[in-house]
């Protein structure tokens, strides 16, 4: 069964999308979709000795009004914070030594590009999760449509038997053009599994960057072994 997914590129992601780039057989970075200010293209969350906080990356004026890969950085003294943010945060944790120098590497480049720097992270991730499915830019493949539609065309250019996704994009995909073409919905529910973070307690969701530099431990990479495993339902 090929199974394809679909995110935007964002800033130092969650571990639920490595999670879905792992059950996928071909994902679909759609850095060609209109860019959101303040949501997660431009920050996330890790957590530090003072608790969760919001690494955000400052972008150019009037950027609400394009597409995520037209976006421009606003300038570079943000890269020497967050790196100083990150080592204050994790210069303890068990496997930091091991991964920080590929993200030291990434936030020394001069980046004009949003989803350029967005891109190289979230390969790094992939790359030290031990993940290595397909990757396709949204915008090489030149879809038509909006929302929906547009991931009906994208499910029927790649010649998917599923389309993975969030529970949330129920409420604008066309079941029903997707079950007469025999492609099946499937809806993953990302549970977060607890682990020893660096400081007590546990605090869900934070950037895929806090359980690589505690725990160092990628999961299966196997797609179907992974959908067998995680939490979903399909229609």
């Amino acid at each position: 069964m090929k199974v394809v997914s679909m995110n935007q590129p964002c800033y130092i992601p969650w571990y639920g999308f490595i999670e879905r780039v792992a059950m996928s057989n071909i994902h679909v970075i759609g850095d060609d979709k209109q860019f959101v200010k303040s949501e997660i293209q431009t920050r996330n969350r890790i957590r530090t000795k003072e608790g969760v906080r919001w690494l955000t990356v400052p972008v150019e004026g009037h950027s609400s009004w394009k597409k995520i890969n037209e976006v421009q950085i606003a300038d570079t003294d943000w890269r020497h914070k967050h790196k100083a943010t990150l080592k204050a945060a994790y210069k303890k944790a068990r496997f930091f030594d091991k991964f920080w120098k590929n993200y030291e590497s990434i936030l020394n480049q001069d980046w004009v590009s949003l989803s350029s720097i967005n891109i190289a992270i979230q390969n790094q991730l992939l790359k030290d999760f031990g993940i290595d499915n397909q990757l396709v830019l949204g915008s090489s493949l030149k879809i038509d449509g909006t929302r929906g539609d547009y991931l009906f065309n994208l499910c029927r250019e790649l010649d998917a038997d599923a389309y993975l996704t969030t529970a949330k994009a129920k409420a604008y995909l066309p079941e029903d053009k997707f079950a007469q073409a025999g492609i099946e919905i499937i809806y993953h529910i990302y549970e977060e599994e607890p682990y020893t973070q660096m400081y007590p307690g546990f605090e869900p969701f934070m950037s895929a960057l806090d359980r690589l530099f505690c725990t160092g431990k990628p999961k299966s990479t196997e797609p179907q072994e992974i959908l067998n495993t995680i939490k979903t339902y399909r229609i």
